[in-house]
Parts: structure tokens; C-alpha cells; sequence
């Protein structure tokens, strides 16, 4: 028997394709079967399909006389299948190479009736975002919390058949909801894989529409009572709740993308199921709601509507502007998570839009992730996923080890080759806090620059730099810490290209890695964020952020290396507070400051700083050729 039968629905996705079909072929589990199922396309798909079927002996494809839909398309798949488990692949759509033998690895050791990895959203107007219901799985272990979306998981083919579960025919809105919705009531065990990824490509006019057709909304709703009478059988609990806020968050949407006659039956469906809901108090709703509830079912519409007519005109006001979604790449290893949590809590405690973070770097541990991801029961305002980075692998440099550059240090300059969807990130260090909404940092405008960063204070590291680097001129020189980087500038002038160039011909010279070879590429070209957007000193008027770089940590000790009180000491700890690892972190700086031990910390840091800023003269007068040693 086959391990793995994948399920792949076509139509009209050639431009998509072959990239679908490539990650299908190239996946380590090589005992699949690739059934592709051609819905009558009108493009150039059944010749991208027969070229592929000569490539590969494991792929199928089955030709429909007519166009039967989604749902159809899947379970012809299904009834055609030999796997021991069915995997769905969207033909748009592509994943990890490494997604389906971890995924089997996994339901064979558990003897899982379903595993599920992690799924990431494309939309190639803006970010990659990554979905966390996978990390709510694995941590408080259940398993109504993967309701959301179906194809990031292989399912017992034998679970399937026994329970009679195939996808809905007919139906051409939230039919993969109710086959979700059927397996988790029906599945003993469901278990997670967190470090894998199905990409979901949201493309243009796919699967998302702007408006909702009075054939769509009749198709979807009697799906959506039925997903939330499955539901409400289920024992009540947070994942049960989850689920039913699912369901509400899609009947809201739709009523936002129709004409008025079916806004009105979808907020009909919004409310009756709201209703009928046993635990409603846990179902979070907006206030204004809460107030319409207590009105009769039509004045509680038509108020609705009125809302819902307010909502839109003021969101046509905000077209063009920026989104209230913030992407912030964080560039960080194991080491650092737990100082990554707090700088997260100072985020979220002070930003009212909704944060994605982005973390980049040699990894986070499965125990760390979780710890970080128990944070949302605090924080409703953020997500999170993350990515293992080896530039050694990534660029092919043998020389890595010899280099002042590590392989994190080589993510700053590449990261927006590293991510090509997005148009504008923001890049922020672990080892600061925010003090106030990073949105007012976000919303700065590039004008016609490449990024915008604060200068690097003291100037000790500009006058080596300048040594260094070979800089004749004087030029402003950016701290790197925070960078708001114009992505799509930064690839079509090709600055990853001629970072990596800077580094192989200074990499003996670097005495701030990453941070002199882009200023180095830039030599001052860059746009000046005023200093409270990245206060070095915490000596500026209304901080923004605050930075704690060099030996200035206050997880380490009170004092920084000049032997003065660190400033903001006592708002990082505040924010410590807030995190999962306050208590590691505390018994951390007891060790270092019991017994009187700070003040020989302090003189530890002094001593530290005078032999730091002795070996950076010696280096600067080195690479003038003035000593030998």
C-alpha cells in the first residue's frame, strides 16, 4: 500500500502550477501517489498535467467531462486512492519538502487519524502570514482548534472510509469547513507538527472574493448550521469556543461582501447562532453587538446593517492608506527567546493594531515556542511564527566561520531577498522594549529611500567603522537595530548582491558585521529616524523604543559598563513581568547580584568595556598597518 495519496484539484492554474507539482514530486517521502484531477480546464493546466505524468511514473491524472466543482473534483480523488493516508494539495498552492514525510512519520507513531502541520497565507499584495492553530494544538491539546482549514494534514484513509467523511457536492463556499468539522468530531486522535509549512497562495479573484453572490451565500449557509450544530455537540471547552468564533468571524465577513438582502440573512445566521450557543459570554463580539441583542431580531439587523454601513464608508476613506497589520522580523536564536518574550510583551502592550512577528535566526526550541505562543492568553494583538536560517547552506559561503559575519548577521542584509512577497518591513533587535505604539513607526514615510534608521550613539563605532571600511568622507552611520526597509527598493537595486560583495572584500575589517556593510553600501544615503524610535542611552524625550545594546542588558545587571544605573531598568522588568520566563529570568539576575555581587558585576563591565575599547583601537590601528599583532 502507497504511504501517501495526494489529492490535487485543477483548474485553471497554469500559471501556478508546475511550482504546486515540483513541491509534490521533490518531497523526501518518495512511496506516494500524486492523483491530479482535471476539472475541465480552459487554460494552458491538462499540458503543464501531461508533461508532469511523463516526468513522473507516480503521477495520476483523471479528466472530468465536466466542470463539477471543488468538492466533486476531491472525492473522485479520494474514491481512486490507494494511500494509506489522503493528503489535499490546491493547485495554487505549495509546501515544505519535507511536509508529508513528517506528517507520516508522525500519524504512524501516534496512530494519529489525522496530522497536521502549519499553514502559511501568501497574498502577493503584501506579507506571508502564518497561522497559529497548530501551536494552540500542541499546547493545550485540543483538537478544536485546527478548525480553520483543512489542507496543512494527512488523514487515515481507513478513518474516512469508516466514517463515511467526503466533501460536500455542490457546495461552492465553506465546503472544506464542513469536512474539517466532520473529521474532528469523529477523530480519536488528532496530533500537531509545528515545523513544517503548507503555503497557501491567496492570488487575485481566488478563493476570497470582494463580493459574495446570493448563489454563494445560499450555498454557504445551511453548510455553516450544520458546522455549528457538529460543534455544539462537542464538550464545551476553549477549542469548542474557538471553533463557534470561527464560524461567526466567516457570517461577519460575508455580510460585509454582500448586497443588502443577504447581509441581512447572514446576520440573521450571525445571530441565531450566536444564540443558541451554550457558552456565549466566552464568545467575544463587538459591544455595539452586545447592546443590539437585547432588541427585537429586525431592529437588531437593521442597526447591524447601519454598523456594518458605517464600517464601510470608513474603511473607503482608508483605501490606499497603510495596514493596521504591522509585520516585525526578529532576528533571534534560542539564546535570546526569553528577552525576545518581553521585547513581544512591551509590543503588545503598547500597540493597538495587530502585530505579526516574524522570527528569523538558527531557531527556537519546541518547549521555548510554546511558552512564547501561552503569551496570547494574555495578548489578543499578535501572531507569530517562525524560521530556521542557515546562510552558510543558503549562500553558499564555505569562508563563513573565518568571517566577523554569523549567520544571523547575514539575515539583516538579505531579508528582503530572504521574504520576496513583502514590500515594507520593519526589522527590530530582541534586546530593546517599546514604550510607546511602534505603529508610529511603522506609518513614517521612506520618501524615496531605501530604509530609514536612527544614527548609531556613542560615535565610537562610526570612527572605526570609518578606519575600517576605508571611508574618506564623513557620512551619517545607522544603528541597524531597527531598520524600516522599502523591500521592493532594496531588491531591485540589488543590496543583498552588494552586501555580500562588501563583505568578502572587508570581512578581515568588520568590527559591526552586518551594521558597517550596510552602512558601508549606503555611506549615509539613508533616511534619519529621530533617536527616540531607537534611543541607544534612553536619554531622549518621549522614547518610542528603547534599546539596550551593547553591555547596557538589564537582565544582566543595574549598572552598564560605565558603572551607571541603566536607564528604563525598571520598565524592561516591568514588561518582564509579563512573561512566560519571568521567573527564569529572575532567579537568572539573583545569581548575579546576590551577595553584593552587582557592584562586582559592575567593575566586571567596566574592566569588560576597557578591554573592548583597547581591542577595538588596536584593531582600528591593525588594519592601518601601523602593529602586526
Amino acid at each position: 500500500m502507497t504511504k501517501v495519496s495526494i489529492i490535487i484539484p485543477v483548474y485553471n492554474v497554469e500559471q501556478y502550477l508546475s511550482k504546486c507539482l515540483d513541491s509534490i514530486r521533490n518531497q523526501t517521502l518518495k512511496d506516494i501517489e500524486i492523483i491530479c484531477v482535471d476539472d475541465c480546464s480552459t487554460d494552458g493546466s491538462p499540458d503543464i498535467l501531461k508533461q508532469f505524468q511523463q516526468l513522473d511514473e507516480r503521477i495520476k491524472v483523471i479528466e472530468l467531462d465536466k466542470n463539477c466543482g471543488v468538492s466533486v473534483a476531491r472525492n473522485i480523488g479520494m474514491n481512486q486512492a490507494c494511500g494509506k493516508y489522503l493528503g489535499f494539495v490546491d493547485a495554487d498552492d505549495f509546501l515544505d519538502l519535507n511536509f508529508f514525510e513528517k506528517l507520516y512519520n508522525k500519524a504512524e507513531e501516534t496512530n494519529a487519524d489525522m496530522a497536521v502541520g502549519r499553514l502559511v497565507e501568501i497574498d502577493y499584495s503584501s506579507i506571508s502570514s502564518s497561522r497559529t492553530e497548530v501551536d494552540l494544538l500542541k499546547t493545550y491539546k485540543d483538537k478544536l482548534y485546527v478548525s480553520t482549514d483543512f489542507k496543512p494534514a494527512i488523514y487515515s484513509s481507513a478513518f474516512l472510509a469508516k466514517n463515511n467523511i467526503q466533501f460536500p457536492p455542490g457546495v461552492i463556499l465553506c465546503e472544506d469547513m464542513l469536512f474539517l468539522a466532520k473529521v474532528l468530531i469523529a477523530a480519536a486522535i488528532v496530533e500537531a507538527v509545528q515545523d513544517i509549512k503548507y503555503f497557501y497562495v491567496r492570488r487575485p479573484n481566488s478563493g476570497n472574493p470582494q463580493h459574495l453572490s446570493e448563489k454563494q451565500v445560499d450555498s454557504a449557509l445551511p453548510v455553516l448550521y450544520e458546522i455549528s450544530r457538529l460543534y455544539k455537540s462537542c464538550k464545551p471547552g476553549a477549542g469548542r469556543d474557538f471553533a463557534y468564533k470561527n464560524i461567526l468571524n466567516i457570517l461577519w465577513m460575508f455580510a460585509l461582501k454582500t448586497d443588502i438582502q443577504e447581509t441581512k440573512r447572514c446576520l440573521a445566521a450571525f445571530y441565531e447562532i450566536y444564540n443558541e450557543y451554550p457558552q456565549k459570554e466566552n464568545l467575544s463580539i463587538f459591544p455595539a453587538l452586545k447592546q443590539f441583542l437585547k432588541l427585537d431580531m429586525e431592529s437588531r439587523i437593521n442597526k447591524t446593517i447601519f454598523l456594518i454601513n458605517t464600517y464601510k464608508a470608513l474603511n473607503k476613506k482608508k483605501e490606499g492608506s497603510m495596514t493596521t497589520t504591522i509585520p516585525v522580523f526578529l532576528i533571534c536564536d534560542n539564546n535570546y527567546a526569553q528577552y525576545m518574550s518581553v521585547m513581544i510583551a512591551s509590543v503588545c502592550s503598547n500597540t493597538k493594531y495587530h502585530v505579526e512577528f516574524h522570527v528569523i535566526g538558527k531557531g527556537i526550541s519546541e518547549e521555548n515556542q510554546q511558552k512564547i505562543e501561552s503569551m496570547k492568553r494574555r495578548f489578543s494583538n499578535f501572531d507569530i511564527d517562525y524560521t530556521t536560517f542557515d546562510a552558510t547552506a543558503h549562500f553558499n559561503i564555505p569562508y563563513l566561520l573565518l568571517s566577523r559575519m554569523t549567520s544571523s548577521t547575514f539575515i539583516r542584509m538579505a531579508l528582503p531577498d530572504l521574504y520576496p512577497n513583502i514590500k515594507r518591513a520593519l526589522v527590530m533587535d530582541v534586546d530593546m522594549i517599546s514604550l510607546q505604539d511602534i505603529s508610529k513607526l511603522w506609518n513614517i514615510s521612506l520618501d524615496e529611500y531605501t530604509f530609514a534608521a536612527a544614527l548609531d550613539e556613542p560615535l565610537d563605532a562610526y570612527y572605526i567603522f570609518k578606519n575600517n571600511m576605508q571611508v574618506q568622507d564623513d557620512c551619517q552611520y545607522a544603528n541597524c537595530g531597527i531598520m524600516l526597509i522599502d523591500c521592493e527598493k532594496w531588491r531591485q537595486d540589488k543590496i543583498t548582491e552588494k552586501c555580500l560583495q562588501i563583505e568578502k572584500e572587508f570581512r578581515d575589517r568588520l568590527n559591526c558585521a552586518d551594521q558597517d556593510v550596510i552602512n558601508k553600501v549606503f555611506l549615509g544615503q539613508f533616511k534619519k529616524l529621530d533617536s527616540k524610535y531607537n534611543s541607544l542611552l534612553g536619554e531622549d524625550n518621549d522614547i518610542i523604543i528603547r534599546h539596550f545594546c551593547w553591555l547596557r542588558k538589564p537582565w544582566f545587571s543595574k549598572y552598564n559598563a560605565e558603572g551607571k544605573l541603566i536607564k528604563n531598568f525598571d520598565d524592561w522588568w516591568y514588561y518582564a513581568k509579563m512573561s512566560p520566563f519571568y521567573e527564569d529570568l529572575k532567579r537568572q539576575y539573583n545569581t548575579m547580584t546576590e551577595g553584593g555581587a552587582d557592584s562586582t558585576a559592575k567593575n566586571a563591565l567596566r574592566n569588560y568595556a576597557r578591554m573592548e575599547n583597547i581591542a577595538r583601537i588596536r584593531n582600528s590601528i591593525r588594519t592601518k598597518g601601523h602593529i602586526n599583532s
